[in-house]
């Protein structure tokens, strides 16, 4: 169905449309929406969106190849393959309604979510104190399974 992408690309994608919804940007909101990408996807579809797995930093999740690249602005400008026509349009469609969704709200707020009891970066560092391992998509999937995506749509 979908062979993961490289986180940049996403990354890249989700910049784009953020600038042309009118959605403001930093790179942390950027990293929380790429992260929320990320878990609709695994959670709806049952796919990696990403080869790249997202890390527990102390902000919450991010995926630390497409950060350095955003960071160092190194993001491709080109079209991407999501964009391209062999791209699942059910897949592009999730993305576009979570960074809509999810966009509405700032850096802080989705970082704050991030933390939450019970949330896969919670688990995954040990409540903050073990910081930088990886976050497994078990988890992401479970969560956003239960909390994010509507079971019926």
């Amino acid at each position: 169905m979908l062979d993961p992408l490289d986180s940049v690309e996403v990354l890249s994608y989700i910049l784009k449309r953020a600038q042309e919804t009118g959605i403001k940007m930093t790179y942390v909101k950027a990293q929380k929406l790429l992260y929320c990408c990320y878990g609709v996807v695994l959670a709806k579809f049952g796919v990696r969106l990403c080869v790249e797995s997202p890390r527990a930093w102390q902000y919450g999740p991010v995926f630390p190849r497409a950060f350095g690249a955003h960071h160092k602005k190194r993001l491709k400008s080109s079209a991407l393959f999501i964009e391209g026509p062999s791209f699942p349009a059910s897949i592009k469609s999730a993305i576009d309604e979570t960074i809509d969704f999810f966009g509405k709200y700032s850096a802080t707020v989705l970082s704050k979510w991030t933390h939450r009891e019970g949330s896969p970066w919670f688990i995954a560092s040990n409540a903050g104190k073990d910081l930088h391992g990886p976050i497994g998509d078990v988890l992401i999937k479970s969560y956003f399974a239960e909390n994010v995506v509507d079971a019926d749509a």
